[in-house]
């Protein structure tokens, strides 16, 4: 564009016919006091104004664009383009591709400003659009696997709620989930994954699904059937297990484990439903192999009723209700009594009496087992030091401890000084380990 002229009559004609040419909106300015001194169609068009209300002395430019437009006046020779975000005369915004040019005359005096623009309101909601759309890719996509994550499968969901739902919700998982991360690695689970989601989808072709990636482990599967049709489809998915799945080169043959929920148990809440299929999964991963299991209501009974036990007992070992039973030892041939066994029992206020294969598994649950064995311990040494305070004979008890004992490197120094404190000497207590629990890092223990 020029940068210098002598007529303006000359300049306007020129501009015009670029500003129709281009379907561009133009407009002149007074660089002194932004005094709008021409315009074309094309901009009445654009903005809805008329020539004649923007040519009038009172009109402010700055009503259509920002005061950012015009900082080109304090800058000679300097011309500018950008997008900007405009008003029209009924308030409705849109953008425009603008460009700025000051013009000069022959002394180089500021005598023009020259605004240039088009509407580029669709190309810019097209772009934006794509913008959206690859937020909602990273929004909705795994980045290790590449697969739906969970939020894309909650969203479809909850898309898909009608009047007429019915199916299942599923959470399937390799059964040997920890060896192949601990063989091959997470990056390889979430290749496996994709090939799992795969098979998914070839065996439940013939009915609508949604397939996305749960957590690290599992995948979570909708599909859509009639009630009767579910337990053929969950059967149906065990025969993604009959061919084998090639991680790192290696040939694996995989056994899943499939945790369930019919819709029918949908209460309005997808996370009772996720929760349901989660139950069951945990009810699965119990048995060896490929294994399927539907959600049964008395699941969740159990596990609330585990909770409260686990709650329980807490308070038990801090109130020390725990209790000790000593069952003797009779040698057959004589009837005499060679010692005793301690068996731990607790009753409990609001449970009653809590059976010790339950109380146990809790405890090593929680990881409280050491508390529970210490308290045993200290009763049997309680009754032999009154024992032996009484002059009375005393016997060997045998009391059963949890092998995780073995992995404390305190432990023979804290049965030691228990036994001190009970001034009983050691070969009056006899460990036996119980088989709940076996020794898994036998260098360590």
């Amino acid at each position: 564009m020029l940068h210098t002229i002598d007529d303006k009559d000359n300049l306007f004609f020129w501009l015009c016919r670029i500003g129709s040419q281009f379907q561009s909106a133009f407009l002149i300015t007074d660089p002194t006091n932004r005094e709008v001194l021409y315009a074309n169609e094309i901009f009445t068009k654009l903005t809805g104004y008329s020539i004649d209300e923007i040519k009038n002395e009172h009109f402010d430019i700055g009503t259509i664009f920002d005061e950012n437009v015009f900082e080109v006046e304090d800058l000679p020779f300097q011309k500018s383009r950008s997008e900007e975000l405009c008003r029209k005369k009924d308030g409705c915004y849109f953008w425009i591709d603008l460009y700025c040019q000051p013009i000069f005359d022959s002394k180089q005096h500021h005598v023009f400003n020259i605004i240039i623009f088009s509407d580029i309101t669709n190309q810019k909601c097209a772009n934006l659009a794509k913008e959206q759309e690859k937020v909602q890719q990273l929004i909705y996509t795994d980045a290790i696997s590449g697969l739906k994550n969970y939020n894309y499968f909650i969203d479809t969901f909850q898309e898909k709620i009608d009047d007429d739902l019915s199916g299942f919700i599923l959470l399937i998982q390799p059964s040997d989930y920890i060896q192949i991360v601990d063989t091959f690695g997470k990056t390889q689970l979430a290749i496996l994954q994709s090939e799992i989601e795969q098979r998914i989808k070839n065996e439940l072709a013939d009915i609508e699904t949604i397939v996305s990636r749960a957590t690290e482990a599992s995948l979570i599967v909708y599909g859509k059937c009639t009630e009767e049709e579910i337990e053929y489809y969950l059967q149906k998915l065990l025969d993604i297990s009959k061919d084998s799945f090639q991680l790192n080169g290696i040939d694996l043959y995989i056994s899943f484990s499939i945790g369930a929920v019919s819709l029918k148990n949908y209460n309005g809440n997808i996370d009772d439903l996720v929760r349901f299929a989660d139950i069951a999964l945990s009810q699965a991963k119990k048995k060896p192999g490929n294994s399927v299991v539907t959600y049964k209501e008395e699941f969740a009974i159990e596990i609330s009723k585990k909770m409260e036990i686990q709650n329980k007992l807490i308070h038990a070992i801090q109130n020390k209700e725990i209790t000790v039973y000593l069952q003797p030892k009779i040698k057959i041939e004589t009837g005499e009594v060679v010692g005793f066994e301690a068996l731990a029992r607790w009753y409990s206020d609001t449970l009653g009496h809590v059976s010790p294969v339950i109380f146990i598994e809790a405890a090593e649950t929680l990881g409280k087992i050491h508390e529970v064995d210490t308290l045993v311990l200290e009763q049997v040494l309680s009754w032999l030091k009154n024992r032996k305070d009484r002059n009375l004979k005393l016997y060997q008890v045998a009391v059963i401890i949890s092998p995780s004992h073995f992995y404390m490197p305190t432990f023979v120094d804290d049965i030691v000084n228990l036994v001190n404190k009970y001034e009983i000497e050691p070969k009056y207590i006899k460990l036996e380990i119980t088989e709940s629990v076996g020794l898994v890092d036998l260098e360590k223990a």
